[in-house]
């Protein structure tokens, strides 16, 4: 399905994704297969009850998903939903999805970890994998160190009733905080590692919040995460394996809830060839502080600096630019994060494949 001159992205199913996905150019989702992951909030009670029921809210989703991504190949993960999402709901989950996924034309891949389902659950993930889309197996180091783990992935592609090559793996690292582990070892922990439909490595770098940065300031964060995969990758010989990259864009790796009502600082989160740029403001709710009103002026500074790709480059890009071109519309922070996840996703996407003798 594709090489390792790709990128995955790992998204949650929330607004700003969504629109950070719908907003991308066709030429750039040629070189894209991201990772949704749904979250509790996505298929809550609440909204179930709402939608009547977790079929119609799955359907919902499955025309949202089209509508954004269209019929191209996706993975779908639903491991954030927890305990909270009971066996019969994930069995009914990845059912729905199966229809849905033949019914739209669409290629929605099931994303299965060691251990996560089993009995109807498991049936239900076989039968969502099947016709052709195959499934994707997500793996952490923890997997990789198990000492049954090679037995494991076997045994979960006999319950699948997959061959090798119609299957991907994901091997994340999550958030890497200042570890940099060795990927050549970590591709020679993969059983038949040259026969699995994709492989690809994922790992984040982008900190949890921005606590640690100066308020009123312009900052870099080391994008150390794309820099181990271009340095490791890009020195592992031509008879290896090489995994496609993929991160988790401008967030952090491992996921939480935000807290309802945050005082959130009005900040701008930017890609470029090897940090992200930081314009750190402050709490929109201090009292007598700026409030919303920094998001255009910190864009006007941003748009100012030599590194940025101008407003033609992608969604995002034009969205920085007109935002800083005046101070009617502050915007908020779902439609800054969207946009920054924009750029992002092009920013990579490009990035890759402009890579040389990888």
């Amino acid at each position: 399905m594709f090489g390792q001159r790709h990128y995955v992205p790992v998204l949650r199913w929330k607004r700003a994704e969504k629109k950070a996905l719908r907003e991308l150019s066709p030429s750039d989702k040629g070189g894209i297969t991201p990772l949704l992951e749904m979250t509790e909030r996505a298929l809550s009670k609440k909204k179930q009850t709402k939608a009547g029921g977790l079929k119609p809210l799955l359907e919902e989703f499955a025309e949202q998903l089209e509508e954004c991504w269209g019929a191209a190949p996706i993975f779908i993960d639903l491991s954030l939903l927890g305990t909270q999402f009971q066996s019969t709901e994930a069995e009914v989950a990845l059912r729905v999805l199966s229809q849905e996924s033949r019914a739209r034309k669409m290629l929605i891949i099931p994303v299965i970890g060691l251990g996560q389902f089993a009995g109807n659950v498991l049936e239900a993930a076989g039968e969502a994998a099947g016709h052709g889309i195959g499934a994707c197996v997500r793996l952490g180091l923890g997997d990789l160190r198990w000492p049954s783990f090679a037995d494991d992935l076997l045994s979960l592609r006999n319950d699948l009733r997959l061959s090798i090559g119609q299957m991907d793996v994901i091997v994340d690292l999550r958030f890497l905080d200042g570890r940099e582990p060795n990927l050549v070892r970590i591709v020679d922990c993969i059983p038949d590692v040259s026969s699995w439909r994709t492989f690809t490595l994922v790992s984040g770098a982008f900190t949890k919040d921005l606590s640690q940065f100066e308020k009123n300031q312009q900052h870099l964060l080391r994008r150390s995460d794309w820099l181990l995969w271009r340095e490791q990758v890009g020195a592992m010989g031509s008879s290896v394996r090489r995994p496609a990259f993929g991160d988790y864009t401008i967030q952090h790796g491992v996921y939480s809830e935000p807290p309802g009502r945050a005082n959130f600082s009005a900040s701008i989160r930017y890609t470029i060839a090897e940090d992200w740029i930081i314009m750190r403001g402050e709490g929109v709710f201090n009292e007598d502080g700026p409030g919303f009103d920094q998001w255009p002026a910190n864009a006007l500074l941003l748009s100012e600096r030599s590194e940025f790709c101008g407003r033609d480059y992608s969604y995002g890009d034009g969205y920085i630019w007109d935002m800083g071109q005046q101070t009617e519309r502050p915007g908020s922070a779902e439609t800054w994060l969207r946009a920054g996840i924009n750029h992002h996703m092009a920013f990579a996407a490009r990035q890759i494949s402009s890579l040389r003798g990888i």
